[in-house]
């Protein structure tokens, strides 16, 4: 079964995510990540299982939501909006 995950994140400051552990994931599984924050704040990500076009910077009063699909080994991103 294909599992999806929904993240809300607010941010006071830069994140980097490190890393995602692989246990329990399977081809197909979806986490989606919703990130606000003040203008110029980052989402950067880290670590080699993930696949992701790079840092999100976010604008002002404006969301980042960033899907990434498991392909079997790494977290692949699918798709981004930067508002």
């Amino acid at each position: 079964a294909k599992f999806n995950s929904y993240y809300r994140i607010s941010l006071v400051d830069s994140l980097y995510m490190a890393s995602p552990t692989i246990t329990k994931s399977y081809a197909g599984d979806n986490i989606t990540l919703i990130v606000s924050g003040a203008s110029g704040t980052k989402l950067k990500f880290a670590g080699s299982n993930w696949v992701s076009a790079g840092t999100a910077t976010l604008s002002s009063g404006a969301n980042a939501i960033l899907t990434f699909v498991f392909s079997g080994t790494k977290w692949v991103e699918s798709s981004r909006v930067v508002q």
